[in-house]
């Protein structure tokens, strides 16, 4: 039966890898950004990480904290673990009935299938892996292939 564990550990690997790469770069690189002057990669790995507590609230009723945007190496280092600790969170998830998880945010209340939930965690950090690489590429200090990122690089690694 396909599930979306092996999504998840993909999910947790991509991110935990390119947050390394990102801290192996200038520290100029946690200030750059792709078009919107407030979304610095700082910005966007802190948001990364909101995010997953929020997917967790969801799931677990587990609320979330207040978290900051890294101002150098060794913080986002700091929240790439915190964000790999989500992985045990989601994984476990993933072996429940897919009930429907009630919440309620800025636009109202609403229910969600747990496999959504996961889904959306999956693509939301797609998403931002993408938004961090062309930031940085965009400030002209490096360039992050979303390439290796990908399933070919994940099953040969």
């Amino acid at each position: 039966m396909i599930s979306i564990e092996n999504s998840i550990r993909h999910m947790s690997w991509a991110n935990h890898r390119m947050l390394t790469e990102v801290a192996s770069l200038p520290a100029e690189c946690l200030q750059a950004t792709y078009g919107p002057a407030d979304w610095t990669v700082a910005r966007i790995a802190a948001h990364m990480a909101g995010s997953n507590e929020w997917f967790r609230f969801i799931l677990t009723g587990q609320r979330w904290t207040d978290i900051q945007d890294p101002t150098n190496a060794a913080e986002l280092l700091k929240l790439r673990d915190y964000i790999d600790s989500f992985t045990e969170v989601f994984l476990a998830q993933a072996s429940l009935p897919d009930d429907g998880m009630p919440f309620e945010d800025e636009t109202g209340p609403h229910v969600a299938p747990r496999s959504i939930v996961l889904a959306q965690a999956v693509y939301h950090s797609t998403e931002h892996r993408a938004h961090i690489a062309t930031a940085i590429e965009v400030q002209g200090v490096s360039k992050i292939n979303l390439d290796e990122y990908d399933v070919w690089g994940y099953f040969n690694s």
